[in-house]
């Protein structure tokens, strides 16, 4: 453990810091600007192996972005900005009424298979919350496996991940189970989706939503464990212009983890997931039109993962006076390259209706059945 206190430029601030043994991280904090900042830093090469071996204790696989962090370096003041707004964007506040919606509907281009890399460009953190309390008792998403059930191990970098977009009734739809399941195999590879049937069918009416609610069923073969993890939709928005697509869905996720040794285990947390992905023409402000659409081969972007403070937490009260604003963002850059040739894949991309008695499915489960 590392305390910083000594350094002149986080006074006030009492940070205990763990090592992990891939990636590290540096963080920095600017007066002017009420965030603490995490980017990239160094490989865990440069640090000679004794101290290395020394920094690395039995729950290192807990993880803590905090316990990432070693080198510390000035960041630019635009990143600073950039990474920091998302935090005061009203658009981002928890919704005080939950909100029931249909799944979204995406625009036709991105209908097919895609491969994709999600690399961890940084994490932005309020500066009225002490890092070390929120990494305590995973009381915050983020800071532990599967506490994000999209991105189990946050600050690893993945790639070659697929990700696939479908038609059902006519509307291009994500196909949650299929993407769910690589992405936990990706982030974390000893844990293993078993079970993930999603509600595609259409809200019967304004008040409910069945797409609401996800369960998804899993396995640790590490610790021989299993669990599951219900996901509760507060509020989804969604904004789609020309080449552009942005995407936010407010959860609550309850993580509950059994096994024969222990107790079982029950952690909630609130989060958000907000996608922003763009043709590159788009990006470079070139016309648009709709042929140059429908034969996007390649996206660009960014996801964030927006987290909060349960009303249960000791700090909630103080920091939510202003509203509930997340506490901090967890941040990647997003590349997606179609795979395989546009025409096969818009026809192999087309599901049947799913009949509303059929309950939650996984299309390929469901194709077989029907």
């Amino acid at each position: 453990l590392l305390s910083l206190q000594s350094s002149s430029i986080y006074a006030g601030y009492d940070f205990r810091l763990r090592y992990s043994s891939n990636l590290l991280r540096r963080q920095t904090y600017s007066k002017s600007d009420p965030t603490i900042t995490v980017t990239h830093s160094s490989q865990s090469d440069d640090i000679p192996k004794s101290r290395k071996q020394n920094l690395l204790d039995g729950s290192h696989k807990q993880l803590v972005l905090l316990s990432k962090l070693i080198n510390f370096y000035a960041l630019s003041s635009s990143l600073v900005r950039a990474d920091s707004s998302i935090l005061s964007d009203s658009n981002m506040k928890v919704p005080s009424v939950n909100l029931p919606s249909d799944d979204f509907w995406y625009p036709p281009f991105m209908i097919g298979r895609w491969n994709t890399s999600l690399i961890f460009d940084g994490a932005t953190f309020s500066n009225e919350v002490q890092l070390q309390k929120l990494s305590e008792n995973n009381s915050v998403p983020g800071f532990s496996d599967l506490s994000v059930a999209f991105i189990s191990s946050m600050g690893k970098d993945v790639q070659n991940l697929t990700l696939r977009y479908v038609q059902i009734d006519s509307h291009t739809r994500e196909d949650h189970p299929f993407n769910i399941r690589q992405l936990i195999k990706a982030f974390t590879p000893n844990i293993e989706v078993t079970s993930a049937p999603y509600s595609f069918q259409k809200a019967p009416d304004w008040f409910h939503s069945e797409a609401n609610r996800w369960k998804i069923q899993y396995i640790d073969r590490a610790d021989h464990s299993e669990g599951t993890i219900d996901l509760y939709t507060r509020k989804r928005l969604i904004n789609v212009f020309a080449g552009n697509v942005e995407t936010t869905e407010f959860f609550t996720q309850t993580l509950t983890k059994s096994s024969n040794t222990s107790q079982p285990t029950r952690t909630i947390g609130d989060y958000a997931i907000n996608w922003k992905l763009s043709t590159p023409a788009s990006l470079k402000d070139e016309f648009v039109n709709v042929e140059d659409l429908r034969k996007t081969d390649r996206l660009v972007g960014r996801l964030n993962i927006l987290v909060y403070l349960r009303p249960s937490h000791p700090l909630y009260v103080s920091y939510s006076r202003k509203g509930p604003q997340p506490v901090g963002v967890f941040s990647y850059n997003v590349s997606m390259q179609r795979i395989g040739d546009l025409l096969s894949e818009t026809n192999n991309s087309v599901y049947p209706f799913v009949y509303r008695f059929d309950g939650p499915v996984e299309l390929d489960k469901y194709l077989v059945i029907r």
